[in-house]
């Protein structure tokens, strides 16, 4: 860390890109590498999609549930709207309920019962949807992971370490998911990378020391993928990393 540090320090240096910048640029580099091979490969690829679609499927099925909801309860506000300005045309702004409404309009309070009914039928079948959808998600992001640490482990010697192994299965995670569900852009997952290498070095700092492995299940998968085991090794390893990216 030290070493890191120093070269920081060095006023030679003081124009060129942080260490960890390097890293994460060259890192993003080869980890298109292995998102193509992941997409060109004939097991990996076909089960990666396979999985894609029936994610995309269900999600398309949450979506139009949503839609369905947001109508429903639209129609219910419009109902409610229409008995409130019903009881107040006839004198009652507030001291009026349901049983008063239907001594004025009966089909009134009966369309009220079956909107709200049917809005909350459809609310249930969202709920049971948004659950599926965020349990395959979860699953089709662990296959990225295991898709691209394969991948990375099988180009092992291309590597400088442990470090740079798992920062480029991280980001070509990342890219996967990017490209075949596009729900969150890899520019997240980088800004998370550059933090990650800038407090293993102390240049960031937290009351607590980070715990990638707490906050992170697939830095976690990862990272035992290539075979780091913890935190204080997953932050010896980007170190590492780090050092010989900048001795390049």
């Amino acid at each position: 860390m030290s070493e890191i540090n120093d070269q920081m320090d060095s006023p030679a240096n003081k124009d060129l890109p942080t260490p960890w910048q390097v890293l994460v640029d060259g890192v993003e580099h080869d980890a298109h590498s292995v998102v193509d091979e992941v997409m060109t490969d004939s097991v990996l690829g076909n089960s990666l999609l396979a999985m894609v679609s029936k994610y995309l499927e269900q999600r398309d099925n949450l979506n139009g549930l949503r839609k369905e909801f947001a109508n429903a309860d639209s129609y219910c506000g419009n109902l409610r709207h229409e008995a409130k300005e019903l009881m107040a045309s006839l004198g009652y702004e507030f001291q009026w309920d349901q049983d008063d409404i239907g001594a004025v309009d009966a089909q009134l309070v009966i369309s009220i019962k079956e909107a709200a009914d049917k809005a909350a039928a459809i609310n249930k079948l969202r709920d049971e949807a948004s659950k599926i959808e965020q349990l395959m998600l979860a699953q089709l992001i662990d296959e990225m992971s295991l898709c691209a640490s394969i991948v990375v482990l099988r180009n092992r010697e291309q590597y400088t370490c442990d470090g740079e192994a798992f920062c480029i299965a991280f980001v070509a995670t990342a890219l996967l998911r990017e490209k075949t569900i596009e729900d969150l852009p890899v520019s997240k997952t980088l800004a998370n990378l550059l933090d990650w290498l800038q407090y293993s070095i102390g240049v960031k700092t937290r009351a607590i020391e980070l715990d990638i492995y707490a906050h992170n299940r697939i830095a976690e998968s990862i990272g035992r993928g290539v075979g780091i085991n913890s935190s204080s090794e997953l932050r010896t390893a980007l170190i590492d990393a780090m050092k010989n990216c900048s001795k390049r």
